[in-house]
C-alpha cells in the first residue's frame, strides 16, 4: 500500500460547540476512505488561526485497517515552508489535497517529483460569484483565482463533487494550458460525490427532547448558512406551515461561515427573533456532532432551501447525504445534480424556489402522511449505506492511491489565454479591479505597500550591518 500525505482544512472550536464546515468533512472523507483502504495516512489539517501545531486523535470514519497519523498546523506556518519539511519527512508516495484551497498550498509545498491529487470541491469561481454577490462586491474574485490557478498548474489528477462541476473543471483546465497533445486521451478529472458516515452518538437523547411535544412534527435545517442558503424562503415557509399545523417544529443547527458568509446566519436570526412562531423555532447554534447524532434520530424530514446560482447547479450538500443515513428526507429546492437525482430517484420531496408558500404547503402535506415519510426514510438510509459511504464515494482516489504517478507534462505551456493574446488587458483588468476597492481600503494597502516595498528592506539592510 501506499504512503499518502492528505492536506485539508481543519474545523474550529468555537465557545458553543464544534463548527463543522464543508472542508473540513472533505477531508474527513478522503482520510476515512484511504485508511480504511490500508494505505498509510498523514493528516496535515491545516487552520486559519495561527495556532500552535497539535497532535490529534484520528479524524473521523470507522475502524481502518492502515493507520492514520493527524496533527494541525497553521495556515501560516505551512506556507512559510513548515508544511514543505514535513511533508518531506514522510516521504510520501503521494499527496492528497482536499478542497481548492488546501490545494494551492500544497502546490507550493509538493516536492516536482511527488504526485499531486487536486480536489477542486465545488467550482471555486462560482462560489466567488456567490460570495461577491452576498458581499455586494467582486473582491473576492482574485483571491479564489489565484488559488485555483495555482492548483490548476500543479496537479497530475483532479476532482469534482458532481458531473456537471467535472465539466466546467475541465474548461478551467484548458484555460490553464492544461487540455495539450499531451495530455490527449488521459482521464485528468474524476468525480467524487459528498460522502458521509453515521456518527458515533455520545448520547442516545436529542438535544431538544425538552423543548419539543412527543408527537411533534419536527423539520430540520443543520450546518453552514452559507451563500447560497434562502434564509428567508425557509423560515416564511416553516411560518406558513405553523399557521396551518400544530405540530410542525422547526429545529435549526449550525450557523455563520467565519470570514465567508456572516450575513446570511444574521439575517435568519433576525427573521426567527421577529416571527409569531419563534416558541416553535428552535435554534441551537453549532453543537457536537454527538449530539448531533441524537438529534438525527428525532427529526422527520431536513431542510434544504436554496439560492439559484451557477454555485448551486455545480455543487452538491454534504448534510443532505449525511440525513440520508438517518432516515431523513430533504424537502429540497433541487438546484443542484446531486439533489435532482434525489428527487428523481423518490428520496427526497421537492419544492419551487423561492416559494415559500408552496414550502409551508408541503410540509404541512407532510407533517400529515407520516407513513409515507417514514417509508421514503427508509428508502433513503438503504440507498446512503450502498451508494453513499465514504469507500464508495472515493473509489477513484482509492485506485489512484494505489499507483500514483506524475502525469507526462511534455512541452506544455502555462498560458494566460487572455494575457497572452492581449498583454495591454492587463491595465484594463488592474484598473478595473482597482476601481472596485473602497476609498479607505485602498488607501490602507497602499501604506502597507510602501511599508513592505521600502520600509522593511531598509530595516534588515540596518540590522545586518549590526
Amino acid at each position: 500500500m501506499s504512503r499518502i500525505v492528505v492536506v485539508g482544512m481543519d474545523g474550529m472550536n468555537a465557545p458553543e460547540g464544534s463548527v463543522d464546515l464543508g472542508p473540513t468533512r472533505r477531508t474527513r472523507q478522503f482520510t476515512s476512505a484511504l485508511a480504511d483502504a490500508g494505505h498509510e495516512v498523514l493528516v496535515m489539517r491545516l487552520a486559519d488561526k495561527a495556532a500552535a501545531d497539535r497532535a490529534i486523535a484520528g479524524c473521523g470514519g470507522g475502524p481502518s485497517s492502515g493507520t492514520v497519523d493527524a496533527f494541525v498546523m497553521s495556515v501560516k506556518r505551512f506556507a512559510c515552508g513548515e508544511g514543505r519539511e514535513q511533508i518531506r519527512k514522510f516521504a510520501p508516495d503521494a499527496v492528497v489535497a482536499a478542497t481548492v484551497h488546501a490545494s494551492s498550498l500544497a502546490a507550493q509545498a509538493v516536492a516536482g517529483h511527488v504526485p499531486l491529487w487536486v480536489d477542486v470541491f465545488g467550482d471555486a469561481m462560482a462560489e466567488a460569484q456567490a460570495k461577491a454577490a452576498r458581499d455586494g462586491n467582486d473582491l473576492a474574485l482574485a483571491r479564489y483565482w489565484a488559488a485555483l490557478v495555482s492548483a490548476l498548474e500543479r496537479g497530475d489528477h483532479f476532482s469534482a463533487v458532481s458531473r456537471a462541476q467535472a465539466h466546467s473543471l475541465v474548461g478551467q483546465l484548458g484555460l490553464a494550458g492544461r487540455l495539450t497533445a499531451t495530455s490527449a486521451g488521459n482521464e485528468l478529472v474524476s468525480v467524487i460525490p459528498c460522502g458521509a458516515e453515521r456518527l458515533k452518538a455520545g448520547t442516545t437523547s436529542s438535544p431538544v427532547d425538552r423543548r419539543v411535544p412527543k408527537d411533534a412534527f419536527v423539520v430540520l435545517f443543520s450546518g453552514s448558512f452559507n451563500t447560497w442558503c434562502d434564509a428567508a424562503t425557509m423560515v416564511t415557509g416553516a411560518e406558513a406551515a405553523m399557521d396551518n399545523s400544530a405540530d410542525v417544529h422547526l429545529v435549526v443547527t449550525g450557523g455563520a461561515v467565519p470570514g465567508h458568509d456572516e450575513r446570511t446566519y444574521d439575517e435568519f436570526c433576525r427573521q426567527v427573533g421577529a416571527s409569531r412562531h419563534r416558541g416553535r423555532i428552535h435554534v441551537l447554534g453549532w453543537i457536537e456532532r454527538s449530539r448531533l447524532a441524537g438529534l438525527y434520530e428525532r427529526v422527520d424530514v431536513g431542510l434544504n432551501i436554496e439560492r439559484s446560482s451557477y454555485e448551486r447547479a455545480l455543487g452538491a450538500e454534504n448534510r443532505v447525504i449525511e440525513w440520508l443515513f438517518y432516515g431523513i428526507p430533504a424537502v429540497t429546492t433541487a438546484l443542484s445534480e446531486s439533489g435532482r437525482e434525489l428527487v428523481e430517484r423518490g428520496l427526497a420531496f421537492s419544492v419551487r424556489q423561492g416559494d415559500p408558500e408552496g414550502l409551508g404547503r408541503r410540509l404541512v402535506e407532510l407533517s400529515r402522511d407520516r407513513e409515507r415519510v417514514m417509508r421514503v426514510g427508509a428508502r433513503c438510509a438503504e440507498h446512503a449505506e450502498r451508494a453513499c459511504s465514504y469507500a464508495a464515494t472515493a473509489a477513484p482516489l482509492i485506485e489512484w492511491c494505489a499507483s500514483p504517478r506524475r502525469i507526462d507534462r511534455g512541452g506544455e505551456r502555462r498560458l494566460r489565454v487572455a494575457l497572452a493574446s492581449e498583454p495591454q488587458a492587463l491595465n484594463g483588468l488592474l484598473e478595473a479591479y482597482l476601481a472596485e476597492i473602497p476609498a479607505h481600503r485602498l488607501a490602507y494597502r497602499s501604506l502597507r505597500w510602501v511599508w513592505r516595498r521600502f520600509a522593511r528592506p531598509r530595516r534588515r539592510g540596518v540590522e545586518r550591518e549590526t
